[in-house]
């Protein structure tokens, strides 16, 4: 429940930077669903759909977009990225660049077609706001989260009593052989 708690802050956060600092433009990095990405590679595949309805969810609510309209791709990234993650190396930076790009570049598309419905306008918004998004996103998240070490646990230190612990094991392994 603390995690949940740290995650919905963290989106709350990402949300009001994205609004501030490139509010004014058309192409703005989709921090949220960085975020999603992230969780998708770290956790199981149910988990990150579940962290993509609720982040989807909290994106409507904020934006004042009926239910649904950012929700349904998000999470549907969430899944999707979640079931990419089980056949990739998921700690590699290379992955999260290219998984948040992939998904930044799916989402809006995915997101035009909801609201929209029609696909006449669909290359001059690829063009013009979805691809520098999806940019945008693929670079700044996995930067983002390498700085904040994110989902990463510290390495561990090998005390005194940890090394004898293993040498005794060690000893008894030996022995049986």
């Amino acid at each position: 429940m603390k995690t949940v708690g740290w995650l919905l802050l963290l989106a709350f956060a990402a949300e009001m930077i994205r609004y501030v600092l490139f509010g004014r433009f058309a192409a703005q990095p989709d921090l949220l669903l960085g975020i999603v990405v992230v969780a998708a590679l770290r956790l199981p595949p149910p988990k990150g759909v579940v962290v993509g309805l609720c982040l989807g969810l909290l994106r409507d609510l904020v934006a004042g977009n009926p239910i649904g309209t950012e929700a349904l791709p998000i999470t549907l990234m969430g899944w999707g990225v979640g079931i990419a993650g089980r056949t990739i190396y998921r700690e590699a930076f290379l992955t999260h660049v290219l998984m948040n790009f992939g998904a930044g570049l799916v989402k809006p598309l995915l997101t035009y077609t909801i609201v929209h419905g029609d696909l006449s306008g669909l290359p001059w918004y690829f063009i013009r706001i979805a691809l520098p998004s999806a940019l945008l996103t693929g670079i700044l998240v996995p930067l983002g989260e390498r700085s904040l070490r994110l989902g990463r646990n510290r390495r561990t230190t090998w005390t005194r009593a940890t090394l004898r612990t293993l040498r005794e094991y060690e000893k008894q392994a030996s022995i049986k052989r």
